[in-house]
Parts: C-alpha cells; sequence; structure tokens
C-alpha cells in the first residue's frame, strides 16, 4: 500500500460540511452529507464499512439528479449530452474534494478511505501518476465519460496545486 505523508495544511471541509471526522462512522456520515448535496448531480446508493474499508457506493451524474437539475434550469425536453459532461465532470470534482478532505483530517482513517474508494484514479496526486493509472489495462478508477477526456481529469484534479497532505496519494 502507498505511504501517506504528514499533514502540513489545516485541511478546509467540503461546502456544507461542518463535523469533525472521529471515526469511520463520522466519515460515512460526511461521505454520504457531503457527497449527495444540492451542489451536485451524485446519487449515494449505500454507505457502509466491509473490511475495514470505508465504502461508498455511488452514481456520478445520476440520470434522476441530471433531469431534477436540467428541469430546475427551466430546460424542456431531454438533458443534452453536454449538460451530462458538465455534471459528471463536476461530481469528479466534488467526489476528489470531499475524499481528499476527509483523508486529510482524518490520517488514522486515511488506508480505509483510499483503499474503499471507486475512484481512485480521482486521487492521483501528479499528472503522471493518474496518466499511468490510465495507461495501464489494470482498472483506472476513473468514471466512464472522463477517462479518455485527460485535460478534463487534469483540470479537476488540479494538479498545479503543490498541497501536501494524507490526501495526496505516492
Amino acid at each position: 500500500m502507498r505511504q501517506r505523508q504528514e499533514l502540513h495544511h489545516q485541511p478546509k471541509p467540503p461546502e456544507g460540511v461542518e463535523q469533525s471526522v472521529r471515526n469511520s462512522r463520522d466519515a460515512l456520515r460526511i461521505l454520504h452529507l457531503a457527497l449527495e448535496s444540492r451542489w451536485s448531480t451524485i446519487s449515494v446508493k449505500q454507505v457502509k464499512t466491509k473490511f475495514s474499508e470505508i465504502r461508498c457506493y455511488v452514481n456520478l451524474a445520476a440520470d434522476d439528479r441530471v433531469w431534477d437539475e436540467w428541469k430546475e434550469e427551466g430546460n424542456t425536453g431531454h438533458p443534452t449530452d453536454e449538460f451530462r459532461q458538465q455534471c459528471l465532470i463536476r461530481d469528479c470534482g466534488i467526489y476528489r474534494e470531499v475524499y481528499l478532505y476527509l483523508m486529510e483530517s482524518a490520517p488514522h482513517l486515511w488506508a480505509g478511505l483510499y483503499s474503499g474508494a471507486d475512484y481512485r484514479g480521482l486521487l492521483a496526486e501528479t499528472r503522471e501518476g493518474l496518466d499511468e493509472l490510465l495507461d495501464s489495462d489494470y482498472f483506472s478508477g476513473v468514471p466512464q465519460g472522463v477517462e479518455d477526456d485527460r485535460e478534463a481529469l487534469y483540470k479537476i484534479c488540479d494538479f498545479r496545486s503543490e498541497q501536501k497532505g494524507p490526501g495526496k496519494v505516492r
């Protein structure tokens, strides 16, 4: 398993989360509340601990949530492919932000959060690390719909940041 670095800054909670992370139950609650917020089209199917992993099963750009947002914006008909893609990219960023926040603010839960993340590719530290995942024959850990759009993934992961912390995967 990859090692984490020590925390060098105070993690900032995702919007809408004003709760500290003391244990895996807190982490599960934050995952559910923050991912399935009014700012996303993420649908949380289930959260649980399994074999010391903190598991959160989600659908990014879930159809029903995309439709709801499409209608809220005053649109009619079916959501466009471009609109769905915008929702997916935004959801990837929210997923990354929430997971990194939890991994940085609860270093004692880092291993369980990282190993239980469905989209580990969104938690990559560097472009090279993400490229390595995407180029491998192994599961890349990025959602369908963005796996072929590296520039979008680079933007989601914001590799310009030089922050160091447990959420950064080595």
